[in-house]
């Protein structure tokens, strides 16, 4: 699925993209309803009035409860909040990302059962113009990671046929040869994959109350008045929210959560690649499960899905290093074959 733009079948009015606070009862309206507890002759009350004032509580305390969920769930933004919240419980998924321009066709499956050791895997074709330059398989944890060419173009040279449909170790225990490099490109790499305009992860109870804080006191995401929607898209019911994305709010969320994993700081640096075009946004919830489903920004679209489903796999085996690959696609290399 490619979120594209829907049609309005319903509208709705925003306010915020923080959790909304719903009005209470004030104390005074609350005495006045229940009948003058400031009477200037005290009289002592009959049983039967009581039973009465006794009954006017129930019912005042009844209707204050259904006045509350009702607000809580006619609040246009109740579904991205919570969809916020689900994300951080997410265990498993798939993302189907394409660029605006049309040189990235990317499909990742995540594992983030655990967040602090999350996984990847990647098929995925970049393109030069028309010309489709990669097309490969990609896999990664915060460890290693790993690519395998199908098909690997260069104009100015003859590639060997020795680097297609081999894996290769590009990171390898923890240390990247190409300095973050392959990952922002090939996005093979959690430490690199896993940040962006949304987060999704098995995350503790504390952890996703210390996000959702961060997002609410940081104002990550506004909503432009007016505009959310619920419509149908690829056949599926879905709110449609525009936002903006605040361009300081995205990069020190990256950075908070990446403190939370207890990610370097030059893994952190690189995150500036994925946050550097934050702005505006439409952002998709599925009506049905709550989840996100989609989000279209003006460099991309992506499409998320398989909640539950996905499967990552485990490393490859037998794999040429990254220092080998690298003095068979160039012997003037700099990388060592140990690499």
């Amino acid at each position: 699925m490619q979120p594209s733009d829907p049609s309005t079948d319903e509208s709705q009015t925003d306010e915020s993209m923080g959790i909304a606070a719903t009005p209470a009862e004030t104390t005074d309206s609350m005495q006045q309803a229940i009948g003058g507890v400031n009477s200037p002759v005290p009289v002592a009350p009959s049983r039967p009035s009581l039973a009465i004032a006794s009954l006017l509580v129930v019912i005042l305390l009844a209707v204050g409860a259904g006045y509350h969920y009702m607000s809580a769930r006619n609040d246009p933004n109740k579904p991205f909040t919570d969809a916020l919240s689900k994300a951080l419980s997410t265990k498993n998924f798939t993302q189907v990302l394409s660029s605006t321009d049309s040189d990235t066709k990317l499909t990742i499956r995540y594992n983030v059962q655990d967040p602090k050791n999350a996984a990847v895997a990647v098929a995925g074709k970049i393109f030069v113009g028309s010309n489709n330059i990669f097309t490969y398989d990609g896999y990664g944890n915060f460890q290693n990671t790993y690519l395998k060419f199908s098909r690997y173009e260069d104009p100015s040279k003859t590639i060997p046929s020795t680097v297609l449909n081999t894996w290769v170790r590009v990171r390898h225990d923890g240390t990247d040869p190409t300095s973050g490099y392959s990952g922002a490109i090939f996005q093979n790499d959690p430490t690199i994959a896993f940040f962006g305009d949304l987060f999704f992860g098995n995350f503790s109870t504390h952890d996703r109350q210390d996000i959702l804080h961060f997002i609410s006191q940081h104002h990550v995401y506004t909503a432009t008045p007016g505009t959310s929607r619920k419509t149908t898209l690829d056949g599926e019911s879905v709110y449609v929210y525009k936002v903006h994305e605040d361009a300081t709010g995205i990069k020190d969320l990256n950075k908070h959560v990446a403190d939370l994993l207890g990610m370097s700081v030059e893994a952190k640096a690189e995150q500036s690649l994925v946050t550097q075009y934050a702005g505006d946004a439409e952002i998709y919830v599925n009506t049905a499960s709550g989840e996100f489903t989609g989000i279209k920004t003006r460099q991309s679209q992506v499409a998320y899905g398989d909640y539950g489903t996905t499967k990552v796999g485990s490393p490859p085996t037998g794999a040429m290093t990254w220092g080998a690959f690298s003095k068979i696609i160039d012997p003037n290399t700099k990388y060592l074959p140990t690499d």
